[in-house]
């Protein structure tokens, strides 16, 4: 099973404390998926580009409170456009989170392409290409506007984006550790005037969750804690990542919400990690 490590500051100014490490507990996978066509309208520009119809394109997640984002991935269904490189796609999180799926891709000559399934997965292989033609598969969010030396995309997405989007990464790791509840938009423009494309098939958002374990030194106590809208999670320790794992011990008691363990401090590294 994998885990996610959460980044914490545990009193680095304390050298006498032992390091501590912690992972949550992965969980389940949400797909959701918006059928409808996504009309790339042509006309636009790199001042202002045209806006797709409808704009944005929007999903929206619902899972137990406490929860946070451990991975997102998006499909794109029925990509046809007759100068693919002219479009632009930025996906915005409920929180505001931004990452740029993909711009200025797919051949600075004209490489018309008809019905692609693209997955944009930030653990892919490869990049979308640049300078060559788009296929059906899988792939890292791209901004291709770095390759020809822009420092960033040339302009933003018109509102009702969020102002400053030309300075979003091209990575879904944004959204990493977010509450993935709410809206999520796929706002998608078009910055080239003499062609255009549609989204045939719509766009499915796919969320990894997971159980964030918190960490807190009371005293010469460690108090671990984690939601308790989930239920069947275990907390293990170990002293190293090549060591064998255990349950910790006491059982844990619920305060203010969340599953609570108190343990107390002891010398050298310990990694603790939820499983399900």
């Amino acid at each position: 099973m994998p885990f996610w490590p959460m980044k914490f500051d545990l009193w680095k100014s304390l050298l006498c404390l032992p390091l501590f490490a912690c992972f949550d507990a992965a969980g389940d996978w949400v797909h959701v998926t918006n059928l409808n066509t996504i009309s790339i309208l042509d006309g636009g520009g790199l001042v202002v580009p045209a806006q797709a119809s409808p704009y944005p394109s929007t999903n929206l997640i619902s899972v137990p409170a406490g929860l946070v984002v451990s991975k997102v991935l998006v499909t794109l269904s029925g990509f046809t456009h007759s100068f693919p490189s002219d479009v632009s796609m930025l996906l915005v999180g409920p929180q505001g989170q931004q990452g740029i799926l993909m711009s200025e891709v797919g051949g600075q000559n004209q490489f018309g392409v008809s019905g692609l399934t693209l997955l944009l997965d930030d653990d892919a292989t490869t990049t979308l290409p640049v300078y060559s033609s788009l296929t059906s598969g899988v792939f890292k969010p791209t901004n291709g506007y770095l390759a020809l030396q822009y420092p960033r995309l040339p302009y933003d997405f018109p509102q009702p984006a969020p102002v400053g989007n030309s300075n979003a990464v091209a990575s879904l790791s944004p959204f990493k550790g977010t509450d993935p509840n709410g809206v999520w938009k796929l706002y998608v423009a078009d910055d080239a005037g003499g062609n255009a494309g549609n989204i045939s098939s719509g766009w499915t958002l796919h969320v990894s969750t997971a159980v964030p374990l918190n960490a807190k030194k009371y005293q010469d106590n460690l108090v671990l804690s984690w939601t308790n809208v989930v239920a069947g999670c275990t907390l293990q320790c170990a002293p190293g990542v090549a060591a064998n794992w255990t349950n910790v011990l006491p059982a844990p008691v619920v305060v203010n919400g969340e599953y609570t363990v108190t343990n107390r401090l002891w010398g050298g590294t310990v990694l603790y990690r939820l499983v399900k």
